[in-house]
């Protein structure tokens, strides 16, 4: 019988990013990992809540590591956003801005912004990094922390949504590559 964290982990992962919090109960979990739903508290003796915190982490953990890393391929602003665009693109879809805005009020408040800091450590800061090095080299003009970062990611939400629903017609990847050059280069044709 699998019963290892891990297990548990990917489980609670696959069912809180398809369901939410809210649409997930103890029960639907301990069915998808095939124990006994009194066994879930040998795994997170804080029940859904306790599961939902550790997938959070782990799952963000995972995000600003690979970012990272994806960043580290390419020389220059552009590329290095192209890279965590394909990175982030290859995984499950998560709304992040969504996930901040709906899933956290199920948590008290002190975990609430708990989780929002982990969601920007996870996905916006390693984004905001290559920006802010971008700017330290004269590559970019200085923003304010976080605004492309965020324009980055809500894009990308978006663009995954135009592809699902067929309004784009291209790939994702293709789509982003649009959308970066938008948020690098604006929308304003030289001398406008």
């Amino acid at each position: 019988m699998p019963d290892s964290s891990d297990h548990v982990l990917d489980a609670a992962e696959r069912l809180f990013l398809e369901r939410g919090y809210s649409g997930t109960r103890l029960r639907d979990l301990a069915d998808a990992i095939g124990i006994k739903q009194a066994s879930l508290y040998h795994h997170a003796p804080g029940g859904k809540r306790e599961l939902w915190e550790r997938v959070i982490d782990r799952t963000f953990d995972r995000h600003r590591e690979n970012l990272t890393a994806a960043a580290e391929t390419a020389p220059d602003l552009r590329g290095q956003l192209m890279a965590m665009a394909a990175w982030i693109l290859s995984q499950p879809s998560m709304n992040v801005i969504a996930m901040s805005a709906s899933g956290l009020p199920a948590s008290p408040q002190p975990n609430a912004s708990e989780m929002a800091t982990r969601i920007y450590q996870g996905v916006m800061k390693p984004i905001d990094d290559v920006v802010q090095a971008a700017v330290r080299r004269g590559e970019a003009r200085a923003t304010p922390p976080g605004l492309v970062a965020g324009m980055v990611v809500a894009s990308l939400n978006a663009v995954v949504h135009l592809v699902e629903s067929g309004v784009a017609d291209r790939p994702a990847l293709d789509v982003s590559a649009d959308v970066i050059d938008v948020v690098l280069k604006g929308v304003y044709t030289p001398g406008s």
